[in-house]
């Protein structure tokens, strides 16, 4: 028997046929997603059953995977592309799995918690709380995204944070006093730029027409998927700036 010959993915009424990340889905279809995702179990298993591997990198989503991985002799790390802050905020393992209020508002998690106890002017914004709210409260059928956090980060024997010292010192020492296990700095993973890139010389040519410090750069990623309504208040924003943006 092959893992090929297994169905490793769970059919949602709610969940389009060809969804295959988050791009693919709005905000409020996130969550079928993710119950998807946690019909990879028994597939999991069984091809750490027959397989060795020495390491798995692994998303908050697969909350699951740590303590199955472990039973098989399997070390397991958290990537993680949020910044230390996002992390810091978020608190200890702990917290997220037992003490995040389904009460709580996009304000409350604004407020500077009491295990941050160093000045930084450093925060989440209101936008980036606001926009992944309601993914952090659980139903029925899902696991709210602190859960999924929470058990992740405990069940993991690192963490990988896309994030450097140079930038987040204080965010990165004190998610090794969270987490009481390694966290690992992955730098922040800018893209390779080569001269016979022919989108990076557009883009060279552009940037060198203006003056140092006068551009605005906007970049989305590769899971980010603004609606009509985001972009067009996205422009008019950079046309009130007054600067050139790329």
């Amino acid at each position: 028997m092959h893992l090929d010959d297994i169905s490793i993915y769970q059919q949602l009424e709610n969940l389009p046929e060809n969804a295959e990340s988050t791009k693919d889905l709005p905000c409020d279809k996130v969550k079928y997603l993710k119950i998807a995702c946690d019909g990879l179990r028994k597939p999991i298993t069984y091809f750490l059953e027959t397989s060795s591997p020495d390491w798995i990198i692994c998303d908050f989503v697969t909350y699951w995977l740590g303590p199955i991985a472990a039973e098989h002799g399997v070390l397991t790390a958290y990537f993680s592309v949020f910044p230390a802050v996002i992390l810091g905020f978020m608190g200890s393992p702990e917290v997220l799995m037992y003490r995040f209020s389904d009460q709580a508002t996009a304000q409350d998690l604004l407020k500077r918690p009491k295990w941050v106890t160093f000045e930084s002017q450093t925060q989440p914004s209101l936008f980036q709380i606001t926009r992944s709210f309601q993914n952090f409260t659980g139903d029925d059928k899902n696991i709210k995204d602190a859960c999924r956090a929470g058990a992740t980060i405990h069940g993991c024997d690192a963490v990988i944070v896309r994030s450097c010292f140079d930038f987040e010192p204080e965010w990165l020492n004190l998610l090794k006093k969270l987490y009481q296990k390694p966290v690992i700095p992955a730098a922040l993973l800018p893209a390779a730029a080569t001269d016979d890139n022919a989108c990076w010389r557009e883009t060279r040519e552009w940037l060198d027409k203006h003056e140092k410090g006068s551009v605005v750069y906007i970049a989305f990623g590769t899971e980010t998927k603004p609606n009509q309504y985001e972009l067009t208040q996205l422009a008019l924003g950079l046309e009130l700036s007054g600067l050139p943006f790329y």
